[in-house]
């Protein structure tokens, strides 16, 4: 018996047989490995509570007969929810073409019952996708190689070190039973029977101000947005968009459906690559600055992410594409993770003041001068301020040393760029870094100034930056006090 009442499995498995041909080295075939897994007691069924999920999976493989292209199981009308594998092989599929138009009509107007594997990409002008299934999420289980190949999860056979794989069969595991458990709830309600205890783990409750929107991202990058998904989800944080995406809308319906979304979210998440997705309506664009765009235009506050590897910005050929990334927190996705989460509960909760924060920025010429301006500081706020500069003496490595730069440029309250016995060009440097990573600031600084800490006063020209003002150490006492007072 199916767990949801009036039907009788759980899921129907619709894939083309080509997918699930055993290779010699393996004992089954990769869609029917997946089915056990999926419906296993860990799976599936531990989490409706049960012994087994009940799925239908063609065993006789009708599918390479030619002439059971017109008789359609009649199992596909009486499963709760269908299931595709899809590949290049299920969109030449008329057979498999047949069973999703077969389900749609059965299921009316919900096509949230639809779950897609994605097995393999597919190129669209060989085989287009189903319709039905642009929309939809769709759990990957392919990956591109370091060569750009694609290469499919699990294949011949999972292995117990395949994480990504695993990973994402628990991601399909945990939203197939999300929807099981909702129509049987709705089933049961209908027919005036007491409503179930739904198992703890499928209960999901958030608010509009614990909501991010996850922006989509280039396939280099679709397992890192699952993995901050779940991570989200785990800590009680609504991710948008649900269940469908903007993949295939024309350039008004993208809007349209992304400004719903930011209406419900209170920050907007970017992860970021080199690579250039291609942006609704062939706009020159890529989609992400399309997102970033449309994000900034709402008020949202903007976290973005670039791997901390992707150090030199210059083989990004197109020029929005790499201004996202040289705005991007170029850290460790684990520390990026938690940084979201303190994000939303930091616009939630009511904090207690905390003392300011100054940055004092300096080069490895001009750490003294950097320790006094810090102590000159500390007396003229009574204590009530941290203060930080670069640590050379820590001997960090570059990658470390720019990261926490960055850091400390986007949170501190105020910053103080020391030009001492440093070269002019260094100076600039830093101006022009502030400047790119201002727009991730939550405000702008109290204090922002260069201070003229070197010998006697030199000139730099060629830029204004607003806010900025050249001052020299005897200035600091009354650009504090000013600040203070306004």
């Amino acid at each position: 018996m199916s767990y949801v009442p009036g039907y009788d499995y759980d899921f129907f498995v619709s894939y083309a047989s080509v997918n699930n041909d055993p290779v010699a080295s393996a004992s089954r075939g990769w869609v029917t490995t997946l089915i056990n897994i999926l419906t296993s007691g860990s799976g599936l069924a531990g989490k409706l509570g049960r012994r087994e999920a009940k799925p239908w999976m063609d065993d006789h493989n009708l599918r390479g007969n030619q002439e059971a292209e017109g008789h359609i199981p009649e199992q596909v009308k009486r499963s709760a929810l269908f299931l595709a594998v899809l590949s290049p092989g299920y969109a030449a599929s008329t057979f498999c073409q047949l069973e999703l138009e077969t389900f749609l009509q059965s299921a009316g107007i919900e096509p949230e019952r639809l779950f897609v594997v994605h097995m393999e990409p597919l190129d669209e002008s060989w085989h287009p996708m189903p319709e039905a299934f642009r929309r939809l999420r769709k759990y990957k289980f392919w990956y591109l190689d370091q060569d750009d190949k694609p290469r499919k999860l699990g294949w011949p056979q999972p292995l117990p070190e395949d994480r990504t794989y695993f990973t994402v069969v628990e991601d399909l595991c945990k939203d197939m039973a999300e929807k099981l458990a909702e129509m049987r709830r709705k089933e049961l309600e209908r027919s005036a029977a007491p409503k179930p205890e739904e198992p703890q783990s499928l209960r999901v409750t958030t608010t509009r101000s614990q909501a991010v929107l996850l922006a989509e991202t280039t396939d280099d990058l679709f397992h890192r947005r699952e993995e901050a998904r779940r991570y989200l989800e785990q800590a009680g944080i609504g991710v948008l968009p649900t269940g469908r995406d903007y993949y295939g809308l024309s350039r008004p319906d993208y809007e349209k459906a992304m400004l719903g979304d930011l209406g419900e979210s209170a920050a907007f998440v970017q992860l970021l690559g080199p690579l250039l997705g291609r942006c609704p309506g062939d706009v020159p664009d890529g989609f992400g600055w399309l997102q970033y765009e449309l994000a900034k235009r709402e008020g949202r506050r903007i976290l973005q992410w670039r791997s901390p590897d992707l150090r030199d910005l210059s083989i990004v050929e197109d020029n929005k594409q790499r201004r996202l990334l040289e705005t991007a927190d170029a850290m460790p996705f684990e520390d990026f993770k938690q940084k979201i989460v303190r994000a939303l509960h930091t616009t939630e909760e009511c904090k207690p003041p905390r003392p300011s924060f100054i940055f004092i920025n300096c080069d490895t010429v001009d750490v003294k001068p950097a320790d006094d301006i810090g102590e000159r500081v500390g007396e003229q706020l009574g204590g009530a301020v941290d203060w930080w500069r670069p640590r050379y003496e820590d001997n960090p490595k570059a990658k470390k040393l720019q990261q926490e730069i960055e850091s400390n440029l986007i949170d501190c309250d105020g910053l103080f760029i020391v030009y001492g016995l440093t070269r002019p060009a260094w100076v600039c440097d830093q101006v022009q870094l502030f400047r790119k990573l201002r727009p991730r600031r939550a405000k702008e600084p109290r204090w922002l100034a260069v201070v003229q800490a070197g010998p006697g006063p030199r000139e730099i020209k060629g830029f204004g930056l607003a806010g900025l003002k050249f001052i020299g150490l005897s200035d600091i006492p009354e650009v504090i006090r000013l600040a203070t007072a306004s």
